[in-house]
């Protein structure tokens, strides 16, 4: 039987219920820093999380919102311990505007640990996942021991924020590719706002996860 060592919820913090849930499911996915899992759910906001795990585990973070991420880039960008790859819209034409473009590699201890790949208008399914192979290929090569997934269906055609044109058949294939690293994972959810993509990208995504895992343990 495969256990996938995967979390992803969607919730806020005040709900205490569904913390608990969160809690119990890190303590069974995580093993190695089960101690923390109550630490760890009541700071479920990705920069957060690397910043616990970081202390623990060799961490990566993997951005595939279509906004860039500026505030993660900030908070490691002169640390060498988290890696932080994040794929978005170009700041010549997506917010955040002044951040996210692939000359911003790091600095002082950080330099090369922050990767960049501003990607154009209008980038379709092709497009995005030969992006996602670099994005891939430069956490292989860092060797993480987990990796906290910032998820973000703003990506999918029609949401009213971004203007790539992705379908929700890549979402299957962003997963796959992803759980293929072989990776306990955190995903957290940022941005999507057409709720028809949301009900769609959210099953589909974690379909491809699901086979990528499976095609790692055959």
């Amino acid at each position: 039987m495969i256990r996938i060592h995967r979390l992803y919820s969607t919730f806020l913090p005040s709900d205490r219920d569904r913390m608990e849930q969160v809690k119990t499911i890190f303590r069974q996915s995580f093993p190695g820093v089960a101690d923390y899992a109550d630490k760890i759910a009541d700071q479920l906001e990705h920069p957060f999380a690397a910043q616990f795990l970081s202390s623990r585990r060799r961490v990566a973070v993997l951005d595939i919102d279509y906004h860039h991420g500026n505030g993660t880039q900030d908070i490691f960008y002169r640390r060498g311990d988290v890696l932080t790859v994040s794929l978005h819209g170009h700041p010549n034409i997506a917010y955040p505007y002044f951040s996210g473009f692939a000359d911003e590699t790091g600095e002082e201890g950080g330099k090369g640990f922050n990767l960049n790949l501003p990607l154009a208008e209008h980038t379709d399914g092709d497009g995005y996942l030969k992006a996602l192979d670099r994005a891939l290929a430069a956490l292989r090569r860092y060797k993480p021991s987990c990796l906290i997934v910032s998820l973000g269906f703003d990506t999918l055609k029609g949401d009213p924020t971004g203007s790539f044109t992705l379908s929700t058949r890549t979402m299957t294939e962003i997963g796959r590719n992803i759980a293929k690293l072989g990776l306990p994972m955190l995903f957290v959810q940022e941005g999507g706002y057409n709720l028809r993509n949301l009900r769609s990208g959210v099953v589909r995504l974690f379909d491809g996860v699901a086979q990528g895992v499976a095609s790692s343990h055959p």
